[in-house]
């Protein structure tokens, strides 16, 4: 998937989907994994995510409906890496 030396960071502001992500990199063993749980922007701070738990790929930062969630945000940095640590 991404070799020996490889490095995988996961973003991922929506709570249900992190548990899932947790548990699909532990059962597999994944070394290289890191695992963020908040949504990207701009900025640092809060943001409300709208989230439809039938099809979370459908979740939006934009007030369309859904079920409505607080979560952090995050910048990137320059070099692409989460500002994270």
């Amino acid at each position: 998937m991404w070799g020996a030396r490889g490095y995988v960071v996961a973003i991922e502001p929506i709570p249900e989907m992190v548990r899932r992500l947790r548990l699909n990199v532990a059962s597999n063993g994944f070394g290289n994994v890191s695992i963020f749980e908040s949504a990207v922007g701009e900025e640092r701070g809060t943001s409300h995510l709208y989230i439809y738990p039938r099809n979370y790929g459908q979740s939006t930062m934009a007030l369309r409906g859904g079920t409505e969630i607080k979560v952090n945000v995050e910048p990137l940095d320059s070099d692409h890496r989460c500002g994270w640590g």
